[in-house]
């Protein structure tokens, strides 16, 4: 009986430091290459010139872009700049509500280098560094950084608010309320 009390503490105690509990924390602040979520176009290429070193001829928009719902204007979905197999890729939504100031802004930033184990180790090793302690801790096979990260470091609910996810060698940075902000501008256009 006492064996069994004794092995049950030590169970739970290597569970608790296994497991630590899910991490908030505010991905909205967090930049890729200087780039944020709600920046405008020009912002972000700003970023993206300055923080990468690069001219604004290295960056290359949409070749097929689409009319914006808001505008009905086409307008580019991201721009992008290439090194080598490296990429930055920036996506671009309609700003709503509508600011002709501000017609499109950052919606997702997503960096990739080609995959290699080492690659990954150090891209790991940079967005520990960078970012601070994600919201799922560092065993998994991803990391996430959220303000609503699901129980037992599974990672992070998909519908609330910005996040960050480092899977391999690709670093994402989304946050779903501008898709949401054009649904909701859409189902109010076609209600009047």
């Amino acid at each position: 009986m006492i064996f069994r009390a004794i092995l049950a503490v030590i169970c739970s105690s290597l569970s608790i430091t296994t497991l630590a509990e899910p991490r908030m924390v505010n991905a909205e602040q967090f930049d890729i290459s200087g780039v944020k979520l709600g920046m405008t176009q020009a912002q972000a290429i700003a970023a993206v010139t300055d923080n990468m070193h690069v001219d604004s001829s290295a960056i290359s928009f949409d070749p097929f872009p689409q009319p914006s719902v808001v505008t009905k204007q086409k307008e580019p979905t991201y721009f992008e700049v290439r090194h080598g197999a490296t990429a930055l890729r920036v996506h671009l939504k309609p700003q709503v509500p509508f600011n002709p100031e501000q017609t499109l802004v950052v919606s997702r930033i997503s960096y990739q280098q080609p995959w290699a184990q080492q690659t990954a180790v150090q891209m790991k090793q940079q967005a520990l560094q960078k970012y601070g302690e994600p919201s799922n801790g560092r065993d998994s096979g991803f990391l996430q950084w959220c303000r609503q990260p699901l129980d037992k470091n599974v990672g992070c609910h998909d519908f609330f608010g910005p996040k960050l996810e480092l899977t391999g060698t690709e670093l994402t940075l989304s946050d779903p309320q501008y898709r949401e902000a054009i649904n909701r501008y859409r189902r109010q256009r076609t209600a009047s």
